[in-house]
């Protein structure tokens, strides 16, 4: 079981899945924000947008891996 750390009250599994999810929904709302930076970057830098491709692919495979 995980503690919540603001109020030490042990989570259970529902409120643990909802987070879980609402960190997923964040990924993808941050996935979705670096695509458009890096469709405009790659216009003008195609260096620079692919440094954004490789950070986001790093971003997304820690977000997502298993423990």
């Amino acid at each position: 079981m995980e503690k919540n750390a603001t109020t030490g009250k042990i989570l259970d599994t529902y409120e643990l899945a909802e987070r879980i999810e609402a960190l997923r929904a964040d990924v993808q709302n941050l996935s979705s924000m670096v695509g458009r930076i890096a469709e405009k970057e790659l216009e003008q830098n195609p260096v620079s947008a692919l440094a954004i491709a490789a950070g986001l692919g790093f971003l997304f495979a820690i977000f997502t891996r298993r423990l």
